[in-house]
């Protein structure tokens, strides 16, 4: 099932071409590493993809019923939002029933009528397997003070909890950038077995080159505007790319001599001759 599809996507500056008529798509639970030298264009792809930058020609279609979540190298929350409200999705009812519940439960003298009709709520909505996955992932993230307002947080926290958002709130497609940017090697570890385990469909850019290797089965390389597919992991792209690397190598040095062999065959003609050899 095609969760994404790009077509014909073509993006400039000035008079530098960053992305070339390039189509690919995404399909479900398909795991995609964008890869390439700084400049190639990749967080310019990223940000086609989010809808924060536009392109000059070209589409960017994903399926009707799918649900497409980002984490994006600077996000963005709402002015007063704590991070329970941040990372529920305050329009879906079970997640606004956990919001409703963990505050509720959270005070030092709750409300025992209210509190008595979320936990009913709760075991209607199937909602507390939701909720340990939740605090699970929270914990792992190291973020516990749920209260805290997150305006008042440092960068870091601050992505660590969009990190949440969007594990917790299991998208069919998740584009990421730099995930593992401001987590520690036990938590990069943790990520690494959540999303190599998960049905999601991922595209993510990350420098991170052990986290490609554990995370995504399919390299999409970025070169001067063109795309190079690999459909294997980190370790298969670099022998491939290798061996594409030689080949292309080796006719650049085949028309090399072979340019060198005509000039010199050129240069010995006689002279009457040298028109009538022009064609070569």
């Amino acid at each position: 099932m095609n969760y994404l599809s790009v077509e014909s996507l073509s993006k400039t500056f000035g008079d530098r071409t960053i992305l070339d008529n390039l189509s690919f798509g995404i399909q479900q639970g398909q795991k995609v590493a964008l890869v390439g030298v700084n400049g190639s264009g990749k967080s310019t792809l990223l940000k086609i993809l989010v809808g924060t930058e536009s392109p000059d020609s070209g589409s960017v279609v994903y399926k009707n019923d799918i649900e497409v979540k980002a984490l994006v190298q600077n996000p963005e929350f709402p002015k007063g939002a704590t991070i329970l409200e941040c990372v529920f999705d305050p329009t879906d009812a079970t997640h606004q029933l956990l919001i409703n519940y963990s505050k509720e439960s959270s005070k030092a003298e709750p409300n025992v009528d209210r509190l008595q009709t979320l936990i009913e709520d709760m075991d209607a909505h199937n909602a507390w397997n939701l909720e340990q996955e939740a605090k699970s992932i929270l914990g792992k993230l190291g973020l516990n003070e749920l209260e805290h307002e997150v305006q008042l947080l440092s960068g870091g926290q601050q992505k660590r909890i969009a990190l949440a958002q969007v594990l917790i709130r299991k998208p069919d497609l998740l584009i990421l950038d730099e995930p593992t940017n401001h987590l520690d090697i036990e938590t990069i570890e943790w990520l690494e077995n959540e999303l190599s385990q998960s049905k999601m469909a991922i595209i993510l850019v990350t420098h991170d080159r052990y986290f490609l290797e554990k995370v995504t089965n399919e390299i999409i390389e970025l070169e001067q505007g063109q795309l190079h597919t690999y459909n294997g992991d980190y370790a298969y792209f670099l022998e491939k790319k290798g061996e594409r690397a030689a080949n292309e190598a080796s006719v650049v040095d085949k028309a090399k001599n072979l340019y060198r062999k005509e000039l010199d065959w050129i240069r010995r003609q006689p002279k009457a001759r040298g028109t009538k050899a022009k064609y070569r």
